[in-house]
């Protein structure tokens, strides 16, 4: 407390306090006022009594509390100023940094002519800090000093409005980061804030006083900083920073409350069907609850699901809970019974809990083939049919717990045949398999009918038996021939039969020479419809006992004989064909042949008929153009012989009425320029989306004449279904076969272009259907053979597809 001035009277003295932190600081000064005395003869003087004024600071909107220090000063400027701009008190008060007020005596000498209700004054206060800053500032305002009057009471304090003028009072706005933020009950938390000026940039050094608008939720540990801790109650707390010259932003904090307890939901107790190939899920998921200590759902908590037994499994194995605090996966069951599963969340009250599901499998109510001749097709009368019989159930998947007996029987037999093999056969997991069915008759139009009691049976389509495979080969014609030496035989024929006796057609028979020399032609013949092959023998240049052998692989050769005698003229190739030829052109030079004597001189008398016959015919060719020459001067020439199978290592050889016959040297024919694309295989196909078709897609290419035709480029690409070929470029091999392979696209109509340059038949347009596994549909088409068999004169021209 200050001392009063020496004269004046002590009056009430009122403290004037240091600012707080938040709400409405206030500073009282009282001015100790009366009359001085007066010396002799003076005129008297008077003073102002029981003057008091209140400094009230910024109001803190919205806040409460308090806290020291947030804006320090260290003294106050007092100045009264008369309207006549005198100075009647120019004072300044320390203000000590350990005090949070401080007591003020003033005196106030009133002007001589100051009338008796009083003078008015004018009043500003400035409060300063250590470095000379005033921090505050209030006023000018003014006040009327009242000269005292004794017995009256002292006048009413006057208030005065204090303004910020300290460091930041410039910034026009505050902005709290973050915006929002949310924490668990009981956890810290914390914000900061700048203050900005008119143009967005920071003011450095600007007080912020910091307080929380929801204190049951949150509160601040100092309002000089935006630090908290979040209270037990779950909710919003609004974040309030504040600057001195009153602009203030909020943040909310969310208060969450910890997860303390899992419980199901729903999803335990249903029953799902089980024995399918893919696993069912149940109707409904499962579903678990996280929740507080107050029953409300907890976001954002694992729960981990799993499959306690009965196999089977859930999806997802991690599940996140959301905002209502529920998490939930689905079940998909194993086996027959019953079967549980667990959901988990670690520490939680209730964890693990337990689902529990019953799994029932659907009844057997038919049959399905899902191997079976198909359509047309053929199968061998010794060969077992191939047959998978699927015990299904209402939605065709198979039953795989059904193990009861299944059996076929033909039920369409137009040869009246007995089933051979065992007809009967148990389920193993629902699918029965026949391994040695079969049917002895060769016959069109045959149906195996599968069957079990209680079941809706299953049919073949109709399909065709012929004769199985080759079992023996013998001689029906042209055995035991004699002739002169070099000369042709009568035709030779075999016959090739099954096991039961039925001709056999269709098979490579190899005819070779085994002594003697000479030659047979062809050297491969395939039998007929009738199971017969033929060949014709030429026979070698030395007398005597010749023989030739026919054989069919897997069988013992044939050995069949003939007799020589010696020849008296010879003939022989003066003009031989070149090595290479090309398929369906004359060949080049023109063959020539002469009749020679014993003595090796040309017979120029010589007129007759010379034949050339195929002696060596690798490639199954026909023989066109004229054969058969009359000799002019002891010599025959041919120049028009065609051939039009490519082959390797041909030789034609020459015969004459009691001559030796001539062969020519091997020469090979060569496929002409490349004409047509055709589709070999891998159409109509069946597969799964987005997966390789079981065939590969077969093209062919091959010249005018059907012969095969290597390093042509065959182009494969994918026109409609989205899927996509394994070699997109491929040349064709000596076969004349390109391939590659084909998967399928996700969905609708799928189709690759087969294609080779402007050749016939290109392009190609293959399809293929999405459907299920084990119904793979195919369809080769097998290039065409020709085979010419000559017999004597006459020319017979056998077409196999």
């Amino acid at each position: 407390m200050r001392n009063s001035p020496p004269g004046i009277a002590r009056a009430n003295l009122v403290p004037l306090r240091r600012l707080a932190l938040v709400g409405v600081a206030m500073l009282v000064v009282l001015l100790n006022c009366g009359r001085e005395p007066t010396a002799p003869q003076e005129a008297p003087v008077r003073f102002a009594r029981g003057l008091s004024f209140t400094t009230v600071f910024p109001e803190m909107a919205k806040l409460t509390g308090a806290a020291a220090n947030l804006v320090s000063f260290v003294n106050v400027h007092i100045v009264l100023n008369r309207l006549d701009g005198t100075v009647a008190v120019d004072t300044t008060i320390n203000f000590p940094a350990d005090s949070n007020s401080v007591t003020v005596a003033l005196n106030v000498r009133l002007s001589a002519g100051a009338p008796a209700t009083g003078e008015p004054l004018m009043l500003e206060m400035s409060y300063v800090n250590a470095a000379g800053v005033t921090v505050f500032h209030a006023g000018p305002v003014q006040i009327l000093a009242v000269p005292s009057i004794a017995g009256q009471p002292a006048p009413a304090p006057i208030t005065v409005q204090a303004v910020y003028t300290g460091p930041g009072a410039t910034a026009k706005s505050v902005r709290i980061s973050p915006r929002t933020l949310t924490v668990n009950a009981g956890a810290q938390f914390g914000f900061t804030a700048v203050a900005l000026d008119a143009t967005g940039a920071t003011v450095p050094n600007t007080p912020i006083v910091w307080t929380s608008l929801d204190p049951t939720r949150a509160t601040i540990a100092a309002n000089t900083a935006g630090s908290g801790v979040a209270l037990n109650s779950r909710g919003t707390a609004r974040i309030v920073a504040q600057l001195l010259t009153l602009q203030t932003d909020t943040a909310l904090l969310t208060v969450s409350l910890p997860a303390t307890t899992i419980s199901a939901v729903s999803g335990s107790g249903q029953t799902g069907i089980v024995g399918k190939p893919t696993l069912q899920a149940l109707p409904q998921p499962l579903v678990v609850k996280v929740a507080a200590a107050d029953g409300s759902g907890v976001s954002g908590q694992t729960v981990t699901f799993a499959v306690a037994s009965g196999g089977g499994s859930i999806s997802p194995a991690t599940a996140t809970t959301d905002a209502s605090g529920l998490a939930q996966a689905t079940w998909s069951l194993g086996a027959a019974g019953t079967q549980t599963a667990t959901a988990t969340a670690a520490s939680l009250s209730g964890s693990p809990i337990t689902f529990s599901a019953t799994g029932q499998t659907l009844p057997a109510v038919k049959l399905a083939l899902t191997t079976a001749p198909t359509a047309g097709g053929t199968v061998a009368t010794a060969s077992p049919i191939p047959l998978v019989v699927n015990v299904q159930d209402k939605d065709n998947d198979v039953v795989t717990g059904f193990t009861g007996n299944v059996s076929v029987a033909l039920t369409t037999n137009p040869t009246s045949a007995v089933l051979a093999g065992t007809t009967t056969v148990a389920a193993v997991k629902g699918v029965a398999t026949f391994t040695n069915v079969a049917v002895p008759t060769p016959g069109t139009g045959y149906v195996l009918t599968a069957s079990s009691t209680g079941l809706t049976g299953a049919s073949t389509p109709a399909f065709n038996v012929v004769t199985g495979a080759a079992s023996s080969i013998v001689l029906l014609s042209g055995g035991g021939q004699s002739a002169a030496a070099g000369t042709a035989l009568s035709p030779i024929t075999v016959l090739v039969t099954d096991v039961i006796g039925n001709a056999k057609s269709g098979v490579d028979v190899d005819f070779a020479i085994t002594s003697g020399g000479g030659s047979v032609s062809p050297a491969k013949a395939i039998s007929d419809a009738a199971g017969k092959a033929v060949v014709l023998w030429t026979l070698g240049a030395a007398a005597g006992t010749q023989t030739i052998t026919a054989t069919v692989q897997g069988l013992s050769p044939l050995t069949i004989p003939a007799s020589a005698t010696s020849a008296t003229n010879n003939l022989v190739i003066t003009q031989q064909p070149a090595v290479s030829q090309s398929a369906g052109v004359p060949l080049t030079p023109a063959i020539a042949v002469e009749m020679r004597d014993p003595a090796n001189v040309v017979v120029t008398s010589f007129t007759g008929a010379v034949t050339l016959i195929m002696q060596s015919n690798p490639g199954g060719s026909t023989l066109g153009g004229t054969a058969t020459v009359n000799a002019v001067a002891g010599v025959a020439t041919f120049g028009s012989l065609t051939l039009n199978k490519v082959g390797t290592g041909y030789t034609l050889t020459a015969n004459a009425a009691g001559a030796t016959a001539a062969t020519t040297t091997l020469f090979n024919v060569l496929a002409g320029p490349a004409a047509t694309l055709a589709l070999v295989s891998g159409n109509n196909q069946v597969g799964a989306a987005s997966a390789a078709l079981a065939q590969p897609v077969v093209a062919k290419v091959t010249d005018a004449l059907g012969n095969a035709v290597a390093g042509a480029t065959v182009n494969f690409a994918v026109t409609a279904g989205g899927g996509s070929v394994g070699t997109s470029t491929v040349t064709s091999d000596p076969t004349g076969q390109a391939s590659t392979t084909w998967t399928l696209g996700a969905s609708g109509t799928q189709t690759m272009s087969v294609s080779s340059g402007q050749l016939s038949g290109s392009p190609i347009t293959v399809t293929a259907t999405i459907g299920s596994a084990g119904s793979i549909v195919s369809t080769t088409v097998s290039p065409k053979v020709d085979t010419l068999t000559s017999i004597g004169d006459t020319r017979q021209l056998n077409a196999q597809a």
